[in-house]
């Protein structure tokens, strides 16, 4: 290859790992904002457990309301998984890229 073709190259890369790394900080941001949704669905489950177990009275209340921290938790644990996911297949792409980008400035450098 000749010097050209090599920064050319080397420029492909470099916006690639620019992108990549784009998404990569979209992906833990999607990763924060879960845990708040997690934190929460866990304190309405818990709640409509004690509510359940102390007044029972209103048990459909307290069922609903256990029912649906349970889906916001579970939501929210799926989302943490496929943003851990997507980043670590980010992150992968990341080290790829950029081991690419120094062997063809060493090779540039050589020329």
């Amino acid at each position: 290859m000749d010097k050209l073709q090599i920064a050319g190259e080397i420029g492909r890369l470099e916006a690639e790992v620019t992108k990549t790394e784009a998404e990569l900080r979209e992906h833990e941001r999607k990763f924060n904002s879960a845990k708040g949704n997690r934190t929460g669905g866990a304190a309405a489950l818990l709640i409509g457990i004690l509510g359940f177990l102390f007044l029972y009275s209103f048990w459909p209340l307290w069922a609903f309301l256990g029912l649906i921290g349970l889906l916001t938790l579970l939501t929210a644990i799926s989302k943490q998984g496929g943003a851990k996911t997507a980043m670590k297949a980010a992150e992968a792409r990341i080290s790829v890229s950029r081991g690419k980008l120094a062997e063809l400035r060493a090779q540039l450098a050589v020329l």
